[in-house]
């Protein structure tokens, strides 16, 4: 192209480009070297969700915004060609209702989630693998799948945090051992306070939880059948503790 550009504007087209060069390739050292909210790097804290949050994204100026989303893109999907147009997908789902999604170059997708941006591979969106594990009480289980270990406690409701007690179970209505898979379809739960037992699928769907999480969504079985807890959902009603119980069974969710 340049001797294109020389032929049709002149000679100082080429030292102009050259400027230009310069100039950018200064203006992306100090973005990188002053202003670390815009790097994307991986927290090993996180569950299996390569998760963007909409606090981060929301505190920064438009500019960071869009290189905040380039590096985060760049860190999640390999061989992705991040375009302009790409960043503004990603920043038009962003501002959107949970449960909006953007496919990507190079078999990805990206997820609106309730708290922020996940990117899942196509895959993810095609098929959901079941998996099924036994788990005594009191003990835990390693979830790989999800990234995450479930854990099942004997405990005073007094050492439970306020926001999880809805959660709590009464371990003399339950055996000594639960069967932790992802929901199936046909299944039913009956959170407390609702008005009956409605399917897992239309639970989830209430919530906004699609894709790859929603396939893959954690329940605890009792006697082969009953569903008896269920990730984020408060207990059924009729196994819930009774008032001044001395003990109670808390599952508890922690990400590896």
């Amino acid at each position: 192209m340049l001797p294109l550009l020389k032929e049709d504007f002149g000679l100082a087209t080429v030292e102009n480009l050259a400027d230009l060069a310069e100039i950018a390739r200064a203006e992306e050292e100090h973005w990188k070297l002053a202003h670390p909210e815009i790097r994307a790097e991986r927290d090993p804290q996180e569950t299996e969700e390569c998760q963007l949050t909409l606090t981060a994204l929301s505190k920064l100026s438009l500019a960071a915004q869009r290189r905040l989303i380039r590096g985060w893109l760049e860190t999640n999907s390999l061989d992705l060609n991040v375009s302009f147009r790409v960043i503004e997908q990603v920043r038009d789902i962003a501002g959107g209702p949970s449960g909006k999604q953007v496919e990507l170059p190079g078999g990805h997708f990206v997820r609106r989630t309730q708290q922020g941006l996940c990117v899942e591979p196509t895959s993810a969106h095609t098929a959901s693998s079941d998996y099924e594990y036994r788990l005594l009480i009191p003990g835990q289980v390693e979830l790989p799948e999800l990234g995450i270990r479930i854990e099942v406690l004997l405990t005073e409701r007094s050492s439970v945090p306020e926001t999880d007690r809805e959660q709590l179970l009464d371990a003399d209505r339950l055996p000594k051992e639960l069967t932790i898979r992802n929901w199936r379809p046909g299944d039913r739960f009956w959170p407390a306070h609702t008005k009956e037992a409605k399917k897992v699928k239309e639970l989830l769907n209430d919530q906004h939880i699609v894709g790859a999480a929603k396939g893959r969504w954690p329940v605890a079985v009792a006697g082969g059948r009953s569903l008896v807890w269920m990730r984020g959902f408060s207990t059924p009603a009729e196994l819930q503790p009774v008032p001044g119980a001395s003990s109670v069974l808390w599952i508890r969710v922690i990400p590896n």
